[in-house]
């Protein structure tokens, strides 16, 4: 018998920036996916 997989997943465009900055806007937008649910993609664009 197969098992069900769920994905989601945070994602930050960005092209400059510190890396903790950068990994933790990615986290933030990780647990926005999470938030809305199963099998979620939020992508960050435009961090300042």
């Amino acid at each position: 018998m197969l098992g069900k997989v769920t994905f989601s997943l945070g994602c930050l465009w960005q092209n400059d920036g510190q890396v903790y900055s950068l990994l933790h806007i990615a986290d933030e937008a990780l647990y926005k996916a999470k938030q809305q649910g199963r099998n979620r993609l939020v992508i960050v664009e435009g961090v300042s």
